[in-house]
């Protein structure tokens, strides 16, 4: 939010206490600037998040309504400019350092996909002098576009770090259904129909796995078996639950979300052509992890494509829960994406600071460009070694299923044996 400061765009403290709408910024008498992230509701008091007149202090703090007029020192500086009883630490996932890839991307982008063009955004940051600088999300509406364009930037000797949120791999399951074929090879040799939703469950099978509308009385475990499935198998191993998030949604099953969808869509329109690209014939294209681990691909003159999941980036950028939807929690989280950026050294260009601070607004898939940029923000934290990039040797994974970029292989919530190199651990508090 900023230090205090006059801005005729503010609404007057009178104003937003009447009408406490989220993403409302206003100025008390004092000066101290305010911005609401949650409204009034039965039994609860609107709240805003408040900067602190401490020159230089960047502190900032949650004060319900009736504190917003008088209030404007931080929990730190709060009595008399000594510090004050501290916030309790609460307590928040270990996780391991990984290694700083050896050969920094010089561009990272990240896209939050969806079925529909208007459902996709991405962010990108390039690396400048040593520092990555990240500008606002913007829409993909042209998928090889943006493949034509990172190929371009690798054969002119940079190199290009692509994460999608998408599944990059299909349950081990699916491949036995399919006699046990690479996933890679999978999607390139698959026939046109293979991507075509099928009208009703009577239509699905290995060759046509995906299924546009659930109807009333189609159950999970007729469809799975379709599709050589069980509802034991229809996870791969990265999606399953840890300690600090839910089980992924089924790639395959049109379910809560668009996670079925949006698989979908990222296999035709994306994968599926980079798979048949001339440049990946040349060996400038490469998938992770199917292609070997991520420290050895990226190399300059080349693209590497990456699976990822916001919401698995989520506790390493000290968010927790999960309502992207909610415009209040939004906001109450930007604080720690900005945080995030200062950790990394990524320089945000003022417009993505602004977004960040009004939650991205209601409008305008305010929930994609935030995960947009949560994704891009967790790539960059990977990249420069604050989280791991590896994924298990198993074969299964390295053929079949992929992984998630950022997902630790072991540790509290986790199951399975580690490959990962002995590294300090962190633990964000």
């Amino acid at each position: 939010m900023g230090p205090p400061r006059n801005r005729s765009s503010d609404a007057s403290l009178a104003h937003a206490k009447r009408n406490p709408i989220p993403g409302v910024v206003f100025q008390n008498a004092k000066g101290v600037r305010g911005i609401v992230i949650e409204a009034a509701s039965p039994g609860r008091k609107a709240r805003a998040r408040m900067s602190c007149s401490v020159p230089g202090c960047a502190e900032e703090h949650e004060r319900v309504s009736s504190d917003w007029h008088q209030c404007h020192r931080c929990l730190s500086h709060s009595v008399g400019g000594r510090a004050s009883r501290k916030r309790p630490n609460v307590e928040l996932p270990v996780f391991l350092r990984g290694l700083p890839l050896s050969c920094p991307p010089s561009m990272i982008l990240h896209a939050d996909w969806g079925t529909r063009a208007r459902k996709r955004w991405a962010v990108r940051a390039t690396l400048r002098d040593g520092t990555y600088s990240a500008s606002a999300p913007h829409v993909v509406d042209a998928p090889t576009r943006l493949l034509d364009e990172a190929v371009a930037l690798a054969e002119g000797g940079g190199c290009a770090l692509l994460g999608f949120d998408f599944a990059f791999g299909a349950p081990a399951a699916f491949s036995i259904a399919h006699e046990g074929i690479h996933f890679l090879s999978l999607i390139a040799k698959a026939e046109a129909t293979f991507f075509d939703a099928a009208l009703n469950i009577d239509q699905v099978g290995p060759l046509r796995p995906f299924l546009r509308t659930a109807s009333r009385g189609d159950k999970l475990s007729d469809f799975l078996s379709k599709i050589g499935m069980t509802t034991g198998s229809k996870l791969r191993r990265c999606e399953e639950r840890t300690g600090y998030r839910p089980d992924a949604k089924c790639i395959f099953w049109p379910g809560a979300g668009q996670v079925a969808g949006a698989t979908r869509s990222g296999w035709r329109e994306l994968l599926r052509p980079a798979l048949s690209s001339p440049a990946r014939t040349r060996g400038v294209i490469r998938i992770w992890p199917f292609d070997g681990d991520l420290n050895d691909i990226v190399r300059p003159g080349a693209v590497v494509l990456a699976e990822t999941y916001p919401a698995e980036f989520y506790p390493h950028l000290r968010m927790r829960g999960n309502a992207k939807t909610n415009l209040a929690w939004r906001i109450a989280q930007s604080g720690h994406l900005l945080a995030a950026a200062r950790e990394t050294g990524i320089h945000l260009d003022q417009e993505l600071v602004s977004q960040i601070r009004a939650g991205f607004e209601e409008r305008n898939c305010g929930e994609d460009r935030f995960d947009a940029t949560a994704g891009l923000l967790g790539m960059v934290r990977a990249v420069v070694g604050l989280s791991p990039t590896n994924a298990p040797a198993d074969a299964a994974i390295r053929e079949h299923e992929g992984w998630i970029l950022g997902r630790p292989t072991h540790g509290p919530g986790l199951e399975g044996p580690t490959t990962m190199a002995e590294s300090e651990t962190i633990v964000l508090t």
